[in-house]
C-alpha cells in the first residue's frame, strides 16, 4: 500500500487492523459471523468514527490487500468528481453482477457513476462522506450478517445515496489472482460434475452440456437486453458487472 501511495503521489493514513484472535468475545457469533469478520467490522467502525470527527467532506477507505488502477490517482487526489450528495461510492471490482439504476448516470472522468439498487458486496475500497460516517458510527453498532452486505445490499441502499464507479479502480489481491488465471473456472469445485470412477460413459448424464448452453443463452439475452436499455435513459434497474480496469 505504501508503494502504491508513493506511485500516485499520496500519503495514506494507516489504521491498525483489529485481530479477531485478540477478541475476548464475538457478539455476532450466533449470526454465523467469524471473529475475523467481526474484527474487520470493528476496524472499519474505527475509521468511520475518525472520518465523522474530521474536517474533510469525503475520505477513501482501502483495505491492505487492494490493487489500484493506473489512473486511480485521478480519483484519489481530488473530490471534484464526487457528487455533493454522495454518501458512499463503491470502488472495487464486482465479480458477479450487481443491481444499479439505469437512469441519471453521471460521468466521472473517463468512468461512470451508477446509483446502486442492490446485490453488491465488498468493503475493500470505498469513498465515504463525513455525513455517512456519522450515520454509520451512530447506527451500525452490531451485526446480524456481514457488514458489507448491510451497507451495499440492505436498507442503506434505499436510505443513502450509494454509487458504483464503472469500471472499478480497485481489486482485492485474491480476486485479482483468480481473475488472472484465465482458466475458465476449471478449479472451481462448483463447476465440476463428479462421477464414480467405475461408471462407464453410458452411465454419465448428458444434461450438463445442455444446461450450460441454456445458461449461456439466458446470460447473453440478459446482457444484450441491459445494454440496449443503457442506450436509453429509462428509469429501470439493470444488472451490470463492474469489471476492474
Amino acid at each position: 500500500m505504501e508503494s502504491q501511495a508513493t506511485a500516485i503521489g499520496l500519503s495514506f493514513e494507516r489504521f491498525r487492523a483489529v485481530d479477531g484472535d485478540d477478541l475476548d468475545h464475538n457478539p455476532a457469533e450466533d449470526a454465523g459471523i467469524s471473529a475475523g469478520a467481526y474484527a474487520c467490522f470493528l476496524g472499519h467502525r474505527a475509521m468511520w468514527k475518525s472520518i465523522a470527527e474530521g474536517d474533510e467532506p469525503f475520505a477513501v477507505v482501502l483495505e491492505d490487500d487492494v490493487h489500484l488502477s493506473t489512473d486511480a490517482k485521478d480519483y484519489l487526489r481530488t473530490d471534484a468528481w464526487i457528487p455533493a450528495d454522495a454518501d458512499l461510492i463503491h470502488l472495487e471490482w464486482e465479480r458477479s453482477q450487481c443491481m444499479v439504476w439505469n437512469h441519471n448516470r453521471t460521468k466521472a472522468g473517463k468512468r461512470t457513476l451508477y446509483r446502486l439498487a442492490g446485490e453488491c458486496a465488498g468493503a475493500a475500497a470505498y469513498v465515504i462522506s463525513k455525513r455517512c460516517a456519522q450515520i454509520l458510527s451512530a447506527e451500525l453498532t452490531s451485526l446480524d450478517k456481514e457488514f458489507d452486505s448491510i451497507l451495499f445490499s440492505g436498507d442503506y441502499v434505499t436510505r443513502l445515496n450509494i454509487l458504483k464507479l464503472y469500471p472499478a479502480i480497485a481489486i482485492q489481491d485474491a480476486r485479482r489472482k483468480r481473475r488472472d488465471k484465465f482458466d475458465l473456472g476449471s478449479d472451481n469445485r462448483s463447476n465440476i460434475v463428479h462421477f464414480p470412477l467405475e461408471a462407464g460413459d453410458e452411465d454419465k448424464p448428458n444434461f450438463y452440456l445442455a444446461k450450460k448452453i441454456i445458461s449461456e443463452a439466458q446470460r447473453f439475452f440478459r446482457k444484450t437486453t441491459d445494454r440496449l436499455i443503457e442506450m436509453t435513459d429509462a428509469n429501470v434497474i439493470i444488472k451490470k458487472r463492474f469489471r476492474y480496469k
